[in-house]
């Protein structure tokens, strides 16, 4: 006799909820809509950061990849417990998918406060240092900070680097803290 001759109901049961594990994703990043003060779109700032833009002489600081290969196992480990307990009917789909996005989430955030290298370069901290004082920074500004830099004719003095951060992927703290986490159903 089967599972579903002995009891269909189970089975059933059983049916749903690996329907909803499968029709459920965890996402972690920035979404859509979220904006710096500019209008520029967070996404696009991190993606950058990742990825780096050499035309703009911005360098790699992978956070996103880096996490997945050194959490995936784990990751996995920690999807296989939740599914479990989701068969069991000790956890909705939707609650595993939360904990595993909360989990991932936390771990690209560990990341990125762990990142120092490469460090910043003197025009990235003079540029921190202007916005600091309320000055607009814009390609112009940059391309003047770098001939300063170049000539040795430095405007910003020390009292003025003081409390700019030289961490990279964090100058404003906004990425950072815009960064968030969902479960969804795709279905």
């Amino acid at each position: 006799m089967s599972m579903s001759e002995s009891n269909p109901k189970m089975l059933t049961g059983l049916m749903t909820q690996l329907e909803a594990l499968e029709d459920t994703q965890a996402k972690v990043g920035w979404f859509e809509n979220l904006q710096y003060e500019n209008g520029r779109p967070v996404a696009a700032v991190a993606a950058g950061n990742e990825f780096g833009i050499p035309s703009r002489s911005i360098p790699p600081r992978p956070f996103f990849r880096p996490t997945s290969n050194e959490k995936g196992s784990a990751w996995g480990e920690a999807a296989a417990t939740l599914a479990s307990r989701v068969l069991d009917g000790k956890a909705t789909a939707d609650d595993a998918m939360e904990i595993l996005a909360a989990r991932a989430h936390g771990d690209v955030l560990d990341k990125l406060a762990s990142i120092t290298a490469p460090p910043l370069s003197p025009i990235t901290i003079m540029a921190r240092a202007y916005r600091k004082q309320g000055e607009s920074v814009t390609g112009k500004t940059i391309g003047e900070i770098a001939g300063k830099i170049r000539n040795q004719r430095y405007d910003i003095t020390m009292s003025q680097l003081a409390g700019v951060s030289t961490k990279p992927l964090n100058d404003t703290g906004y990425m950072i803290s815009t960064m968030n986490y969902v479960a969804e159903r795709t279905k």
